[in-house]
């Protein structure tokens, strides 16, 4: 129910951002009578609703209630060791423990990591439509900066690449696989890199088309910066599986405010920090001009090279360990 309430919404939301004319006015508040009647009616629904829920508290069965404990405490872990990778540890475990899988072989035509997470790919459709569904939101921001639509559509690439990169964490911590397969952690990020790299393209191709059609952007080619969008969102995305755990072993910094554990902060960019390679997008779509080919050019030969400095700098042919 939530679901079809909050995609009602979503939609709402689109046709009136897409459409032309003057909103309706109003002409004014309820009157009195219509709020109490109103008011009236909530209250009743919220205490039927209170009843129902009391009613039914020695029906829960005991292993939502283990469940319930079992959350309750992960976040107290994450809050005390300030380690975020628990509670996105528990939250896939619980995913894949509800779902029946069966066995599947991915292409032959893939590499074998790269046909891996095309698998995982197929199995994560429920989060498949929730990326699309929110496709719009850089549409939903057009009455902010524009630059804020910008950012908007270069983290929301890098969250769309994430969709499978949790098998780049798992061969960070335990590269027993890369090792068997007889794959370099050159290798490894390159093939792993296909995936996030295309779910980044094609989320970015579809907010842009959205915003253009709304009219949010000027005349030229915008479509095709989700392609250099694309590879930057998916490098975004695997920099940040590979963050591994927080480090709490570095040192704090002294501010007139108290200390500050650099630890996290370092955890909390890795991964957006590598979004400015998308610097040129937000210019160009912050400046409202035509979109010149000479900066999309910049902006490919951007993305390109530092996903190329990345795999360069962070892996080696000579070994297998992925940990950043």
């Amino acid at each position: 129910m939530a679901t079809v309430v909050a995609a009602a919404g979503l939609l709402l939301l689109i046709a009136d951002n897409l459409a032309i004319g003057d909103p309706p006015t109003v002409d004014g508040w309820l009157s009195g009578a219509a709020l109490v009647v109103l008011a009236g009616s909530l209250a009743v629904i919220v205490g039927a609703g209170a009843i129902l829920i009391v009613r039914n508290l020695a029906r829960t069965p005991d292993d939502r209630i283990l469940d319930a404990a079992k959350t309750t405490g992960t976040i107290f872990d994450t809050a005390f060791g300030m380690e975020p990778s628990f509670i996105t540890d528990m939250v896939a475990r619980r995913y894949w423990t509800q779902r029946r899988l069966a066995s599947a072989r991915p292409p032959a035509r893939l590499p074998v990591l790269t046909g891996q997470d095309f698998l995982l790919l197929r199995r994560r459709v429920p989060k498949l439509l929730w990326l699309l569904a929110a496709t719009p939101i850089p549409l939903l921001l057009s009455g902010a900066p524009r630059w804020v639509a910008a950012i908007a559509v270069l983290l929301g690439s890098m969250i769309a690449g994430g969709t499978t990169t949790a098998t780049v964490n798992t061969d960070a911590g335990n590269p027993v696989l890369l090792r068997l397969l007889g794959l370099s952690s050159r290798q490894a990020l390159l093939q792993r890199l296909w995936i996030p790299a295309v779910l980044a393209f094609g989320w970015s191709l579809i907010a842009l088309v959205l915003m253009q059609i709304a009219g949010d952007l000027p005349a030229g080619p915008w479509f095709l910066l989700s392609l250099p969008i694309g590879v930057t969102g998916g490098l975004a995305a695997v920099r940040r599986a590979r963050a591994g755990f927080v480090r709490n072993d570095l040192l704090p910094l002294d501010t007139p405010m108290g200390t500050v554990s650099t630890g996290p902060l370092v955890y909390a960019f890795a991964g957006p920090d590598a979004l400015i390679l998308g610097i040129p997008t937000v210019v160009a779509i912050g400046q409202s001009a035509p979109l010149p080919w000479t900066l999309l050019l910049f902006q490919t030969a951007l993305s390109v090279v530092g996903a190329r400095a990345y795999l360069a700098g962070t892996t080696d042919p000579e070994r297998v360990e992925l940990q950043a």
